[in-house]
């Protein structure tokens, strides 16, 4: 049965659609990919697909007869998927499926817009409803799947988690499988349209190796569930086949929520395959408690030169008390040393805009970025309360629901008038943490009460955004000249 599945990011990615695709193709379905690539929405502005663009789809949809329509969605493309759904209600006679981490988290709220409703992981479910529809079974009793029925929402038993992850074929490489909505059509998928929607020119490749995180943080929106991992020799097919078809792939991407965990066995089998077999550089996210100096030096030999972790504050309390999190800025720190040893290329994460931290506890969150070693970016994110999570419920039962960040309209960033802010000097002094002197930083955040420091800030905070500017204008013109300015800075500020 020919089956249409629609991601709504903003890249090429769309991993969980291409799984989906993979696997519908091994349960012997013949499934197409259209990727409708759009910015997150912000205050005003939810940058919904055109009236000629949804035509687009319907038309694409009808001339491939497709019987049933699926698409991944998170909670910022509630919207989009909702005038989706009614393009095509109003002219296809066929089901519409959302699945994803938002109706995963509020399927009653997306079974009213939606035909049905996947919950978790969709492999399994997804084909067993196709299989279902094609020999005429009663779909409603669909494992995994939710529905409206007389107004109430009705939830069937979830169906096992796939234990053994080499059990889901490679993920969708087909391109003759993949479309992309541009222009107001829907495109083919090109190597140029690869490359225009993947990450420096498409010489990022992102995948990932496992699934499931080993924490329950209070704000996050993904599931927790039991961790498992492809096998080394799994992740290579993979591999083998991007470099066919994109032979210009540089670097793997690494999406997994903690790649730094588990057997070390895997880890020294992946870094030696992985650099005997195709010589690429790698990134990946971790969590401070799994990083260790052996872990780092086997990933470094096989090639990891970039790494995404997440300090979220620099107060114990704050990640502890609220956030759900088991760490603590000594172990960041920690961390953090380890990957300087290594010239590991470093991308740190931070949460502001928290109603229940203190300014003294930002600070500390301004002390710990002050000690860690330079160079490294920063990701400075708006803390957003997600439907179906603890965080979510805590802030809606102490009232502080209006007042935050909305995951609809603004996910990550205040864009919406009256919603809560850190002060914007201490904003500054967090981003100035990346350039200047741990003395000068400490100095400043010591100093933080005295009002001849705001200007002070200010005039840092311009200094450093123009630096900034022209370092990124660096790395575009000249990659190793870049490389060695870092280096340097490295050196100078440590």
């Amino acid at each position: 049965m020919r089956v249409l599945l629609i991601g709504l990011e903003p890249y090429f990615a769309a991993i969980g659609i291409r799984y989906l695709s993979s696997y519908l193709r091994k349960e012997g379905h013949d499934p197409y990919i259209v990727i409708s690539p759009k910015p997150r929405p912000t205050f005003k502005r939810p940058f919904l697909e055109t009236e000629s663009e949804k035509n687009a789809l319907v038309t694409f949809a009808r001339e491939l007869d497709v019987r049933v329509i699926g698409i991944s969605l998170m909670t910022h493309h509630f919207a989009r998927a909702s005038a989706l759904t009614r393009a095509f209600k109003g002219k296809l006679p066929v089901p519409v499926i959302w699945g994803g981490v938002h109706p995963t988290s509020v399927p009653a709220e997306c079974a009213a817009e939606a035909d049905f409703v996947c919950i978790g992981e969709g492999e399994i479910a997804l084909a067993e409803f196709v299989s279902n529809l094609e020999s005429g079974r009663d779909v409603l009793k669909t494992p995994g799947f939710a529905y409206m029925d007389n107004g109430k929402v009705v939830r069937n038993e979830l169906p096992f988690i796939i234990g053994n992850l080499d059990d889901v074929p490679i993920i969708e490489l087909d391109p003759d499988r993949m479309f992309f909505l541009e222009g107001g059509r829907v495109v083919p998928l090109t190597a140029e349209l690869y490359r225009k929607y993947s990450t420096y020119d498409g010489t990022w490749y992102r995948l990932t190796t496992c699934r499931g995180c080993p924490y329950k943080c209070t704000y996050c929106a993904v599931p927790v569930q039991k961790i498992r991992r492809r096998s080394v020799t799994n992740v290579m097919e993979e591999i083998t086949l991007v470099k066919e078809l994109y032979p210009f792939t540089e670097v793997l991407n690494i999406q997994d929520d903690s790649f730094i965990l588990g057997d070390d066995e895997w880890l020294r089998d992946f870094s030696e395959r992985l650099r005997s077999e195709f010589g690429l550089e790698f990134m990946c996210r971790v969590v401070p408690r799994y990083v260790t100096e052996g872990r780092v030096k086997t990933l470094y030999e096989g090639g990891l030169r970039y790494v995404s972790m997440g300090l979220e504050s620099g107060s114990d309390r704050i990640n502890r008390e609220v956030y759900g999190r088991p760490e603590t800025a000594a172990g960041f720190l920690k961390a953090d040393r380890i990957f300087g040893d290594y010239d590991v290329y470093k991308a740190y994460d931070v949460i502001v805009d928290n109603p229940y931290e203190t300014e003294a506890e930002t600070l500390e969150t301004v002390r710990t970025l002050a000690m860690a070693g330079k160079p490294f970016i920063l990701g400075v994110y708006s803390l957003t309360p997600y439907p179906g999570t603890p965080f979510y419920d805590r802030v809606k039962r102490d009232g502080k629901l209006g007042s935050m960040t909305d995951a609809y309209e603004s996910p990550f960033q205040v864009t919406q008038p009256g919603r809560y802010r850190t002060s914007g000097y201490l904003i500054k002094l967090i981003y100035c943490t990346i350039l200047f002197p741990r003395w000068l930083v400490l100095y400043l955040a010591n100093r933080a009460d005295r009002r001849w420091t705001l200007g002070f800030i200010d005039r840092l905070f311009n200094l450093h955004q123009r630096y900034i500017g022209e370092l990124f204008a660096l790395k575009q013109a000249a990659p190793v000249l870049f490389a060695t300015v870092a280096k340097a800075v490295r050196r100078m500020f440590r």
